[in-house]
């Protein structure tokens, strides 16, 4: 076999065919030495540019979660073998380029482990031209690399923990807007034809494949902050070159490719950050829990440190919705500011009448830009495909050209990051005294994610998302369950000026064990449903009322469901203090028992941004001896 490089060494010269013979022996030597170096293809960053994981029923105890076949070179034993699918690669490394297809060559297709293999094993390979690689790369011209957090959207089961995206930042020097940067997104494939129930279903069990794809960051700024209303936030890592080029390279390689797809775990966030893993040093997938929440990757990674000791995080910036600008925009205005809004949305005035003219430039210029939000605003909740065209929005915004050249003074609205605020899930510990007068203590344990009372940073307002809530009490040594929701969604779109169109809907729904009254120890189960409208008082002070009601199995005489009626306040008494109180009044179905009304207050104090204690109390109107009293004190997890 060594006639091949001898004749090499008569007809060329000397250190070129020596050059030869070298690659020749590595390529024809390079499976035996790789399976005997511990510190290549079984090294952990190897298999995680494969994303291979821990699979009991595998040979070597690792299988990808790629089920794609083009992703492995080796084969169906390149899915288990990191050592085979590195030997695979490296041999198709050397391969010659096809003239009429180079993209199809290895290098082209997986950038990210020729990078590897250079840097970690100082081997160079030949040079192939990459067209649409270099073309994706906008000539290899990214710089740095952003998480994009989307925040909750309760309109979609898919989103209500928000979403997470990566973006390719390209230098400052390209000639081409933010908006066209590249962005990567993960998510279930084929779930159009599906209802919500089937899709929460399929998502939860994994009935869906997963994967990767590429898209320019509009479509996304368009979809969540103009359609959705969610606001964005940009986390820009503090990564070096070599770095930026891996994640990038590597986020190319998974283009495509199929994964399975779980809601809780396996998740958009989980694979982001498995984008971002491969980097040495680099943790941000939560490894203690069975869940993977947007936030808690974004507070690790605001923990997370470089070797070199720099923070991983370089700079974040807040990314307002079409929504937020015009409610903070309209809430910055004065008093008089935000009636000549109201009276101009209302018809009620005109720019051509002498009050409107007699008013100073500063005040032209906010009242004027709050319109026009407030138009924009609306033509995304009525017709997204068409242009403004509202008579109104023709004229502020001539009126705007016409007035001299100035910035509006605006009011920045405090936004807590959400890297800043507490962790998912909820412990909590206190005592009891049911509705007969009994002290107990009570134990109560939330996964996931956020109520009324604790929303915070990165949620909806007023709203709530809470999972696996499940309530137990011990009173005179008998343990009991209390109370398991499943699910609760409370959605609130808040009315902040009270012109037409800024009508804030509500919605909620609950499924679950429930008492069948405050104080009983009846459990029956419950699926619940309300609709209504919201209205923010004040900055502190938001009211609301709903109507709907519940199908439930019938247990002591309650029926089959109910009809009601549920009138709520919230009060935001300090930072730390918020307080909610609510009246509802029921009218069952088919049940014994007549109309029966029930008042509630719920107070909980943050004593730390992961501690916090709670009062609650339930009872019937018709009997207030018989209320239900609880105090806990709560730990964040």
């Amino acid at each position: 076999m060594l006639f091949r490089p001898l004749k090499a060494l008569e007809s060329k010269g000397r250190f070129q065919a020596l050059l030869q013979v070298g690659v020749w022996v590595l390529c024809a030597g390079f499976s035996t030495g790789a399976h005997a170096a511990e510190s290549s293809g079984s090294d952990a960053a190897w298999r995680r540019l494969l994303h291979h994981e821990p699979d009991a029923s595998s040979a070597t105890g690792w299988r990808s979660a790629i089920h794609s076949d083009r992703f492995f070179l080796a084969g169906e034993v390149g899915r288990t073998d990191a050592l085979a699918e590195r030997d695979a690669t490296w041999r198709a490394m050397h391969e010659p380029s096809d003239p009429e297809d180079p993209d199809a060559h290895a290098q082209c297709r997986f950038p990210a482990r020729k990078l590897w293999l250079e840097q970690h094993m100082g081997l160079q390979t030949p040079k192939v031209n990459c067209p649409q690689w270099s073309k994706w790369t906008r000539g290899h011209g990214i710089r740095s690399v952003s998480v994009v957090l989307a925040t909750g959207y309760l309109g979609n089961p898919a989103s209500y923990y928000g979403h997470t995206l990566l973006k390719l930042n390209p230098e400052s020097s390209a000639p081409l807007t933010e908006l066209q940067d590249l962005t990567i997104n993960f998510g279930a494939i084929d779930t159009q034809r599906d209802d919500p129930l089937s899709y929460i279903v399929k998502g939860v069990s994994g009935g869906y494949d997963g994967g990767f794809s590429s898209i320019e960051y509009y479509v996304h700024r368009s979809q969540y902050g103009e359609v959705e209303l969610r606001d964005l936030w940009d986390y820009e890592l503090n990564l070096q070159p070599h770095e930026v080029d891996l994640v990038t390279a590597h986020a190319w390689e998974v283009l495509g490719q199929r994964y399975t797809y779980f809601f809780f775990r396996r998740n958009c966030a989980y694979r982001m950050a498995e984008l971002l893993e491969i980097l040495d040093g680099i943790e941000l997938i939560p490894r203690n829990r069975p869940w993977t929440v947007p936030q808690a990757l974004l507070q690790h990674a605001m923990q997370g440190r470089r070797a070199d000791g720099q923070p991983l995080v370089r700079n974040v910036r807040y990314l307002p919705s079409r929504q937020s600008r015009f409610h903070d925009g309209f809430r910055a205005l004065s008093g008089n500011e935000q009636q000549l809004v109201r009276e101009l949305v209302n018809r009620q005035l005109t720019l051509h009448d002498t009050p409107w003219i007699q008013q100073p430039l500063d005040t032209k210029r906010a009242v004027l830009d709050t319109v026009m939000d407030r138009e924009l605003f609306m033509q995304e909740r009525t017709d997204r495909k068409q242009q403004p065209s509202s008579a109104l929005y023709a004229a502020a915004l001539a009126e705007r050209y016409r007035l001299p050249p100035g910035k509006r003074d605006t009011v920045d609205q405090p936004r807590t990051a959400p890297h800043e605020g507490r962790s998912p899930g909820l412990l909590e510990a206190g005592l009891l005294q049911d509705g007969r007068g009994q002290t107990g203590a009570m134990l109560r344990w939330r996964a996931a994610y956020y109520d009324p009372l604790d929303f915070d940073a990165g949620h909806v307002a007023q709203g709530g998302l809470t999972m696996m809530d499940v309530r137990t009490r011990l009173i005179r040594g008998k343990l009991s369950l209390d109370r398991a929701q499943l699910l609760a969604v409370e959605s609130v779109n808040p009315d902040v000026s009270g012109l037409k169109g800024d009508r804030g809907e509500s919605w909620r729904i609950r499924f679950g064990l429930e008492p069948v009254l405050p104080g009983s120890e009846a459990l029956v189960a419950r699926m619940e449903g309300d609709w209504g409208v919201g209205r923010q008082l004040s900055p502190s002070v938001f009211v609301s009322g709903l109507v709907g009601g519940a199908a439930q199995s019938a247990r002591e005489g309650s029926g089959l469901g109910f009809t009601r009626l549920t009138l709520s306040a919230a009060w935001q008494i300090t930072p730390s203090w918020r307080t909610r109180w609510a009246l509802e009044t029921r009218h069952p179905v088919d049940a014994r028992t007549s109309q029966v009304q029930i008042a509630s207050t719920q107070w909980r104090w943050r004593i730390h941004r992961q501690a916090d204690m709670r009062i609650e109390t339930d009872h019937i109107l018709k009997h207030p001896d018989r209320a239900v009293v609880r105090l806990g004190l709560g730990w964040y997890h």
